[in-house]
């Protein structure tokens, strides 16, 4: 099955229950609570790792096709792609 997903980006937000919204703030992917027993910290850093899915994925993409010789490769688009992937880990890690 190759169901596509709501485009990017997706921001998290809160306060309450961490909620992640994609595209805009009418269309909510997820809301996360603590009915599983996670502390609250853990939930919005869940929140904030499925909010950076779509850059993440596009990252390993594009890594992927410079690997493969999909995209030509050239130093500026590895340094491109380099730069995507730490932004999108920064992102999914709370850290931008």
């Amino acid at each position: 099955m190759n169901t596509k997903h709501t485009p990017g980006p997706w921001s998290e937000f809160g306060p309450g229950s961490p909620t992640v919204y994609g595209g805009d703030p009418t269309r909510r992917i997820c809301v996360l609570d603590r009915q599983t027993g996670a502390s609250m910290e853990e939930c919005y850093a869940n929140a904030r790792l499925i909010a950076a899915a779509p850059d993440l994925l596009a990252a390993l993409e594009k890594l992927h096709r410079l690997h493969c010789g999909l995209d030509s490769w050239h130093e500026d688009a590895m340094a491109d792609a380099w730069v995507n992937a730490c932004t999108a880990i920064a992102k999914a890690k709370g850290e931008a």
